[in-house]
């Protein structure tokens, strides 16, 4: 973290973010169908529907928390700090997700 920090003072706060923003999107894109046959595996047919969308339901509150948070970032910080901060909060759980699905190796 506080190499990233560093390295960002010296360059552009914006390109770092972007960076940082569409690399979680790419893992999004990527990891999606594991994580969708990592939750069919181990959940019994009877209760799929009913699981699924519960997880659909955490995801988008923990969407909208996250929303709430990056606009407190960006008003305390600046849209730069804040959008930087953001961002590589976002991509250390795309990240942390990753991990997790890579080492229970489900594809």
């Amino acid at each position: 973290m506080f190499i990233i920090l560093t390295v960002a003072i010296f360059i552009n706060l914006n390109i770092i973010s972007y960076l940082c923003l569409v690399s979680f999107f790419v893992l999004e894109v990527i990891l999606r169908p594991y994580l969708q046959s990592y939750l069919n595996k181990f959940i019994d047919s009877e209760i799929r529907a009913t699981t699924l969308s519960f997880f659909q339901f955490a995801e988008a509150c923990g969407e909208i928390l996250a929303g709430i948070g990056i606009g407190y970032f960006i008003k305390v910080l600046g849209i730069s700090y804040g959008l930087f901060v953001s961002a590589v909060f976002i991509l250390i759980s795309g990240l942390a997700v990753f991990v997790l699905l890579f080492f229970e190796r489900i594809y």
